[in-house]
């Protein structure tokens, strides 16, 4: 005689936020010397590998700032190697100092004023753009969760200036609203690499970001980049209003059988995800998908967003039955006091 099949249906609430209010290996020394104006400054140290890229202006360091510098700047000349020789390539420059470098980045190259020579690596400037929650690349993200704007593999130099050009419904962005400290306009480098730490709290704060569409774009400032026009590509995100949701990837299961829960919302934020009615029918294993490592949840536990703004859950049924799970956001400030917001904001609910 078959059994039965079992069944359990689901029943998958959203909970919204509770806020008081929303807005949303040994290789050879490899130097450049910027100072964040229009030059590339390239001395006489055979010792250092010097970086150019294509597009700058460069200047044969004649003083005594650079040491150590070159004695007789204005006869510095490019060589290229073709074995088994060296060819004057380029140059020599009045003052030692060529605009808008246009060299071949094939080629082994050399500046030498016949008594000293020093090797030259020449690159085609790099400047990737990519908006990430975590390692996740993103196109859109809830208002308040922390954005990295990843430039891994920039070339450019660390006092280069450059503009982050952040466009939004208000229009361009110079200052963020969130935390001032973080500024957008002419910063070096260094500045804007930090946007793209894995660091939370280096990453761009977007509380209280207007709902919308942005875009944006790294630009170099030439008269503060070694005389660099250069730019990435533009990239688009769209601000969506601060939420906490819930999927399942089905509502009705065979007793016993697992089903993946998805739970998407502020990276960070505080959760807990729980089963109505209260049983012990409802089980989240231990350190399946997301869920908690340290014991078995017999329906409710306690988490936190993933850095990519998801978690993935795994919950089965040991009875039959119909179940809703929900999942409620503490808030930016993480504290739970005892109720929270549904799916109708501002309208509090649930079976405490």
């Amino acid at each position: 005689m078959m059994k039965k099949e079992k069944k359990a249906i689901i029943g998958i609430a959203m909970a919204a936020i509770m806020l008081a209010s929303v807005f949303v290996a040994m290789v050879p020394t490899v130097s450049a010397v910027s100072i964040g104006d229009n030059f590339n400054y390239v001395g006489a140290d055979p010792a250092v590998t010097y970086t150019v890229l294509v597009g700058q202006n460069v200047q044969f360091n004649g003083s005594t700032d650079g040491v150590p510098y070159w004695t007789d700047p204005e006869n510095v000349r490019v060589q290229r190697f073709d074995s088994p020789s060296w060819y004057d390539y380029r140059g020599p420059w009045p003052d030692g100092t060529a605009y808008n470098v246009a060299w071949d980045t094939t080629l082994t190259l050399r500046a030498t004023d016949g008594t000293t020579n020093v090797s030259l690596s020449v690159q085609e400037p790099n400047v990737p753009l990519t908006l990430k929650v975590g390692e996740k690349a993103v196109t859109s993200i809830a208002a308040g969760t922390p954005l990295r704007v990843d430039t891994g593999g920039i070339n450019l130099f660390a006092l280069d200036k450059v503009d982050l050009l952040i466009y939004g419904p208000d229009g361009k962005m110079t200052v963020n609203p969130a935390n001032t400290t973080q500024g957008f306009a002419n910063i070096p480098v260094s500045n804007l690499t930090r946007y793209g730490s894995t660091d939370t709290t280096l990453q761009i704060d977007t509380t209280g970001w207007k709902i919308g569409s942005y875009t944006f774009q790294v630009k170099t400032k030439p008269e503060y980049a070694c005389g660099l026009a250069a730019e990435s590509a533009v990239k688009s995100l769209t601000i969506a209003k601060e939420e906490i949701a819930i999927s399942a990837e089905k509502t009705t299961v065979a007793e016993l059988e697992t089903v993946k829960l998805t739970v998407t919302g502020v990276a960070g934020r505080n959760i807990t995800v729980r089963a109505y009615p209260m049983s012990a029918n409802v089980i989240f294993s231990t350190g399946i998908e997301d869920n908690p490592t340290t014991a078995n949840w017999s329906w409710v536990f306690h988490h936190t967003i993933g850095a990519d703004g998801t978690r993935t859950y795994s919950v089965y049924f040991t009875d039959t039955g119909s179940y809703t799970i929900k999942v409620i956001d503490f808030g930016p400030n993480g504290a739970f006091n005892g109720t929270y917001v549904n799916d109708r904001p501002g309208t509090a609910g649930g079976d405490d």
